[in-house]
């Protein structure tokens, strides 16, 4: 079985736990967190976004926990090259602080593999479920890239495999996220502005992602916009060719996948952004949404739980 280290429980690292304590083909041996062990029975239970967790939790002393009949080791250290991973036999470090993205920062870890849960640098190499993670070649310090990388590059790869592409235009409306404050702090940047109350202009980083990931394709630009909402994020794309192409052909692409239903869906249905809660396939298709624009170009509604379909990716790709 393969027993893999959290460093960080923020809502990825939170998230991973979660999904892996269920699981039989992966264990948790470690956790590095700052979070007193008497307060994780409560953190781990219960959560305002995905709702609560029936766990069987226990405290074994304040270094170590067993949840669902599993030990796991329970760290408090903020320097990653003071942690000796060996000890409890870690095969893989899960890097979900977001502090680790440089690849001489994350190969402080004594471990062998360590795969970082978030955008790195470019001395780090991004692997994506769906588009490259079968030219995974043992490298030390690997990235997973963003969720909304996760969400697009499967999406244009599948379909640059079968269409001439000339530009992809996308706008991601994004979810609220931890980095946000709830209310105005003082600065003069609006992504410090309260992200309760407003619709804020933001960057993103996964056309840029999705550029290393495919690089015969160089016509992509992305934006985003955070919205006060927890959780599910949607994306407005713009895909133009240089020759006829129709959103039916696009869709049959999508449907003859060998991925579909794993990393595409197409969705019928008239729903928000609440249906796809705890939906763990990256790029659902909003059908409905979708449309032709010109006999060149098609307009594509894309969705992603952008907390439980990333993990859900993450995971896929430590597996392989």
């Amino acid at each position: 079985m393969l027993t893999v280290a959290i460093n960080g429980l923020g809502r990825i690292g939170k998230l991973l736990f979660l999904m892996i304590v269920k699981r039989n083909d992966i264990q948790v041996g470690a956790i590095n967190c700052g979070i007193p062990v008497i307060d994780l029975p409560t953190y781990l239970g219960y959560d305002s976004v995905h709702g609560g967790e029936s766990l069987d939790f226990d405290i074994i002393d304040e270094c170590n926990i067993r949840v669902n009949g599993k030990k796991v080791s329970v760290l408090d250290t903020r320097d990653p090259s003071n942690i000796d991973w060996n000890k409890y036999d870690i095969d893989i470090v899960l890097e979900a602080t977001g502090k680790f993205r440089e690849y001489q920062k994350a190969s402080q870890h004594a471990c062998n593999r360590i795969l970082i849960t978030a955008p790195a640098d470019e001395e780090v190499p991004i692997f994506c479920f769906g588009v490259n993670h079968k030219e995974y070649n043992n490298q030390h310090v690997i990235s997973a890239g963003s969720c909304t990388t996760n969400c697009v590059a499967p999406l244009i790869h599948a379909l640059n495999q079968h269409f001439s592409i000339e530009q992809i235009n996308f706008i991601t409306v994004h979810a609220s996220t931890q980095s946000q404050p709830v209310m105005d702090r003082a600065s003069r940047k609006r992504t410090d502005r309260s992200v309760l109350n407003n619709i804020i202009p933001y960057s993103t980083g996964a056309s840029d992602a999705v550029k290393r990931l495919i690089p015969d394709l160089s016509n992509i630009f992305g934006s985003a916009v955070r919205v006060p909402t927890s959780d599910v994020s949607m994306i407005d794309m713009v895909i133009v060719c240089p020759e006829k192409i129709y959103l039916s052909d696009i869709l049959d692409t999508v449907k003859s996948n060998p991925l579909y239903n794993e990393v595409f869906y197409i969705e019928n249905e008239t729903l928000v952004s609440s249906d796809f809660r705890g939906n763990t396939i990256p790029c659902i298709i909003d059908g409905p949404g979708s449309e032709q624009l010109s006999s060149k170009s098609v307009r594509l509604v894309l969705w992603y739980d952008n907390e439980a379909s990333y993990c859900s990716q993450v995971l896929k790709l430590l597996l392989h």
